[in-house]
């Protein structure tokens, strides 16, 4: 199984002053930040002076987000899960074999060029995420 880190999803309180930090960091911000109001979140993607290395910024926008859960557990910003990029998502899930949950199946995500992605969870590791080539 081929695997290559996508992105890091960090779960922030204020995306401005995140971004201020990243910046100083060597990262700047690519594209706009989004407004989901589905999830009640803004988020943003930022890669490094090289552009090899992805973060992804969330910030809850009002209570009940998506960021809520992350950002109460470790009492603040923090990074909560790693993407990984893979060939093919259902070959990825049947590879990693049991004690892997899907939490999120597979669905379309417009912040990734349409690219489908799926949520998984593993006792050992915790959450992560798997994006389609």
């Amino acid at each position: 199984m081929s695997m290559r880190v996508h992105h890091i999803g960090y779960a922030v309180k204020d995306i401005n002053k995140s971004l201020a930090m990243f910046e100083k960091l060597g990262f700047h911000l690519v594209g706009d930040v989004t407004h989901d109001t589905s999830r009640k979140v803004d988020i943003c993607f930022l890669v490094d002076f090289n552009n090899e290395n992805k973060v992804e910024l969330i910030a809850p926008y009002e209570e009940g987000s998506d960021a809520d859960g992350p950002l109460k557990k470790w009492g603040g910003p923090a990074p909560y899960h790693i993407c990984y990029e893979v060939d093919s998502i259902e070959q990825c899930i049947a590879d990693l074999g049991r004690g892997c949950v899907v939490i999120k199946k597979p669905a379309v995500a417009p912040a990734i060029d349409n690219k489908r992605v799926a949520f998984l969870y593993h006792k050992d590791m915790g959450l992560f995420e798997i994006v389609e080539k």
